[in-house]
């Protein structure tokens, strides 16, 4: 992900107000890869190529053009993750561009609800592919707001996407304003909102230790984390071994239940459990309370009628399934 552009991020959040204000009109802080701060450094560094540009797309919106044959609008859920609009009035936020590029609202052009319908397919799908004259296109979306309407989850239902990173999707009726973590248009419900949080210590981290405890054997895995009872013992573990997105951390903690109350020796943990199996449910118990705790902190309501929807490469694995419905108190679905 390109991450050059946090010169233009601090210079979009100062102009507004500030970082926690640009939270509140667009639904997360500045991200360097965001197509706002993206904009601007094109426009800072290529005056001329922004200059002779007439209108800018996502790579949502530039697809169904081509089954449009003309440009299409961008949608309200995809506008959400460009720092550009307000997610509660559902419409480009004047600061925010004035924040970016001058003339911007106009390359942009008027964004629709992700659910509308925009026009008929172009004479060349109808011809060179036998589409029927009559067939729509709709609005294109981006990928996470796709899979959330299309698995058509419930209000009490977290979707858990378990891949080389972990993200959670969920439906949210209120706009949380927490610095991390994003909150979209919701793709189906117009009034309502999408909570997406992503964690960079997913898979790899659990790849390393199957690795490192087990020599690459996931049955074996399994057994050593079947083997320990929910609770571990009270030992417990964070691993983030690439920098965290939430917290902004680095870094390793192990506990025990010695380890208690706020001293210097439970903020320095320990080096290292006695067995593989500690070390191997301390990991998975340390991933899905911090999903949980983050979660709750954006607004999901846990409660008798949540459920867990899993997906992504580890969703196939049973005993981390197990542990995701412990810590969650829900039943697991896979999709």
């Amino acid at each position: 992900m390109d991450g050059s552009t946090e010169k233009q991020c601090i210079e979009m959040e100062t102009a507004i107000g500030g970082r926690m204000e640009m939270v509140k009109i667009t639904g997360s802080k500045c991200y360097a890869r965001f197509t706002g701060p993206q904009i601007r450094k094109i426009y800072q560094e290529r005056s001329h190529a922004y200059e002779e540009t007439q209108r800018i797309s996502l790579v949502s919106s530039f697809l169904a053009s081509v089954f449009l044959g003309d440009i299409a609008p961008i949608d309200y859920g995809d506008a959400s993750g460009m720092n550009l609009f307000d997610i509660k009035e559902k419409k480009w936020s004047k600061p925010c561009l004035n924040s970016c590029a001058p003339d911007l609202e106009e390359r942009l052009g008027e964004p629709v609800p992700t659910s509308s319908i925009i026009g008929n397919v172009s004479d060349f799908f109808v011809q060179r592919f036998g589409f029927p004259v009559e067939c729509k296109v709709t609005a294109f979306t981006g990928d996470n707001l796709s899979a959330l309407s299309g698995m058509v989850i419930e209000q009490d239902s977290l979707v858990m996407s378990l891949g080389t990173s972990d993200t959670l999707m969920m439906n949210l009726k209120v706009q949380p304003h927490l610095e991390e973590g994003h909150v979209l248009c919701h793709p189906t419900e117009i009034r309502q909102f999408m909570g997406l949080l992503c964690f960079r210590n997913g898979s790899l981290v659990r790849d390393y230790f199957n690795k490192t405890e087990v020599n690459s054997d996931w049955k074996k895995f399994n057994e050593l984390l079947d083997s320990t009872p929910r609770g571990n013992f009270g030992n417990m573990a964070l691993h983030f071994h690439s920098i965290e997105i939430i917290p902004n951390a680095q870094g390793v903690l192990r506990w025990t239940r010695s380890n208690s109350g706020e001293t210097s020796e439970t903020s320095k943990g320990v080096q290292k459990f006695l067995s593989p199996q500690t070390e191997i449910r301390a990991l998975i118990e340390g991933q899905m309370l911090h999903k949980r705790a983050v979660a709750a902190d954006m607004g999901f309501h846990f409660g008798s009628d949540t459920k867990i929807i899993a997906t992504g490469g580890a969703s196939v694995n049973k005993s981390i399934l197990q542990v995701v419905s412990d810590v969650f108190n829900a039943p697991v679905f896979v999709q």
